[in-house]
């Protein structure tokens, strides 16, 4: 099982007097160590003029379904969080949202730096930690080093994934913290699409859900999962928020970006411009039909194991 290697002060090895740190991860196929920059910057004064509330306009669907996930997330409050935040469209409105509603010093980002992009990685890096200095916002940078990790296009962003979810879960266990990430409705057809064509059952049909609890109990929550990406991008720049580019997004090499920038705009163009709605409710019915065989399921193992009388309605 993955895990941290745990040290002296905590999950960390290695620390120095700047908030850098050695962190060492224990996967499955052995040891692997990232750099860690943490700047603590909820517990400076204010020095800076935080950006505008994010107070999203009434007028369109997604600004108001904005609205009403701004008012999900402040029922939260009191909570502590990891947000993943990558300096795209996404993380970016999900980081607005959160700064609009919740008190900074219950926030928590964390960023990711691959390593596979030379200097542009470590500059939005740089620049989400500003941010966060601006917002007063609790940081946690990632140098993950990926760059000579020996595997396949498709092998090394499955890799990455797995990086990411620890580096997360190693900052939400300093705080017990809710993890919110930024996926949204088109990541969420694109995945139920790839798994489809990979080969897949009911399970691999639901695609990524609102909120999960992990095998390790880390839970979860997908806040703007509702709002195409189109949708996102239509937002920030109505709220005249920055956000940054990643272009490797636009490298077909790897298989989730032939679905995103070849097949989709095909079949949306040429097909069916609903593709992204449909393949989401279809997920929706996966889950619905997953959640029901698994309470058969467990009907069935109760009347096996005599914990309790067989339903009347069940046939036998």
């Amino acid at each position: 099982e993955d895990k941290f290697e745990q040290g002296s002060d905590g999950y960390h090895g290695d620390s120095d007097c700047y908030g850098n740190s050695t962190i060492r991860f224990l996967l499955s196929n052995g040891p692997y160590s990232v750099l860690l920059r943490h700047r603590n910057f909820s517990a400076m004064k204010k020095e800076f003029n935080s950006v505008s509330p994010f107070d999203p306009q009434t007028e369109g669907p997604a600004d108001k379904d904005v609205v009403v996930k701004k008012n999900v997330v402040k029922k939260l409050s009191g909570r502590h969080f990891v947000l993943g935040v990558s300096g795209g469209a996404d993380s970016m409105l999900l980081l607005n949202l959160c700064l609009s509603c919740i008190n900074s010093k219950y926030l928590h980002v964390v960023q990711c730096e691959h390593g596979v992009r030379e200097t542009r990685s470590v500059l939005e890096s740089e620049w989400v930690e500003e941010y966060c200095k601006i917002n007063n916002v609790d940081f946690y940078g990632f140098s993950l080093g990926m760059a000579g990790v020996p595997c396949g296009h498709d092998s090394k962003e499955g890799f990455a994934r797995i990086l990411r979810q620890k580096c997360f879960e190693y900052v939400a266990t300093k705080f017990n913290a809710i993890i919110f990430t930024g996926h949204n409705k088109t990541d969420r057809a694109e995945s139920i699409f790839f798994h489809i064509i990979r080969g897949t059952g009911i399970s691999g049909v639901k695609g990524f859900l609102p909120l999960r609890t992990s095998h390790n109990g880390f839970i979860y929550v997908k806040p703007i999962i509702d709002l195409t990406r189109n949708e996102i991008r239509a937002i920030m720049e109505n709220n005249c928020f920055f956000w940054c580019e990643d272009e490797t997004n636009e490298a077909t090499e790897f298989t989730r970006n032939k679905i995103r920038n070849i097949i989709f705009p095909f079949i949306q163009e040429q097909i069916n411009p609903k593709l992204i709605d449909h393949l989401c409710a279809l997920g929706d019915e996966a889950t619905d039909i997953y959640n029901q065989d698994l309470k058969s399921t467990e009907q069935l193992l109760n009347i096996l194991t005599h914990q309790s009388a067989p339903p009347s309605d069940i046939e036998r």
